[in-house]
């Protein structure tokens, strides 16, 4: 008796038909057919970020890359910590995307209104038919001032013209 051994990879789910073949003296004196199924197991979705790190205020841009083996259709949850995780407002969820490269676009003033300054992560996590492990950004430094309108970081008489102007 032997052992057959066959470890298949993601790229070879399917039928298999495989041919054991017994010989004495280069003389084929045994053959045996058999058909291997090999079952199609998702494997789940990575994703890396890229946002840039320091001070920002307003609409903050991460931008992501999205790894799936099996090309499936990918979601990112996207969640902000400033003291407890919660659901990040973002102007347009990723849900069950093909286009794999692109940016999140989180909106800090709904999540953290009025602040001289939070430090903050986001953490996304992607998924398919499979959770797959979540990413954390290094801290982001949040300063979203009241009256600061066109988000430089500072009140002054121009926050006052983009006021006016929105009248």
């Amino acid at each position: 008796g032997g052992v057959l051994t066959f470890t298949p990879d993601h790229s070879q789910a399917g039928q298999h038909s495989v041919t054991i073949r017994a010989s004495q003296d280069g003389v084929t004196v045994e053959e045996e057919r058999l058909t291997v199924t090999v079952a199609d197991v998702n494997v789940a979705p990575t994703v890396t970020l890229s946002a840039e790190p320091g001070t920002a205020a307003g609409d903050i841009r991460i931008a992501y890359d999205i790894t799936d083996f099996d090309d499936n259709p990918v979601s990112l949850e996207v969640e902000y910590n400033d003291g407890v995780w919660a659901s990040a407002s973002v102007e347009a969820a990723v849900v069950d995307t093909t286009d794999y490269s692109g940016a999140i676009i989180w909106r800090s003033r709904d999540d953290i209104p009025s602040t001289g300054g939070a430090d903050v992560r986001l953490r996304v996590t992607p998924s398919d038919a499979g959770q797959g492990d979540a990413v954390t950004t290094d801290v982001i430094r949040i300063v979203n001032l009241l009256g600061d309108y066109n988000d430089d970081l500072v009140v002054g008489f121009d926050d006052l013209v983009d006021f006016i102007q929105a009248w």
